[in-house]
């Protein structure tokens, strides 16, 4: 009976919890590369488990989709406070 082969390398750090907080960190407006940075799995790790795990893809796009809500109701915010401050220094000029 023979062996079976081993892969070689290190054991991979993937965990299935890992989908959620990377979820969690770009929820605040985080790119996949720097919530990656966050939960500390280095960029070579994000791209090889998005190749291999599909529910890490799945949890990459998800991200993206959370990330970029939170940077439009930020911009709107931000639009928000600023038009208040329009129409304060209007008024003050009237």
């Amino acid at each position: 009976m023979t062996k079976p082969k081993h892969a070689g390398g290190r054991p991979t750090l993937y965990r299935r919890e890992m989908c959620d907080r990377l979820v969690d960190a770009m929820a605040n407006g985080l790119t996949a590369e720097a919530a990656a940075a966050r939960i500390g799995i280095s960029a070579r790790s994000l791209f090889n488990w998005q190749k291999q795990h599909p529910e890490f893809l799945q949890a990459i796009q998800e991200g993206r989709q959370r990330s970029q809500l939170w940077w439009e109701e930020r911009d709107s915010e931000q639009f928000q406070k600023f038009r208040l401050a329009v129409v304060a220094a209007e008024a003050l000029r009237a």
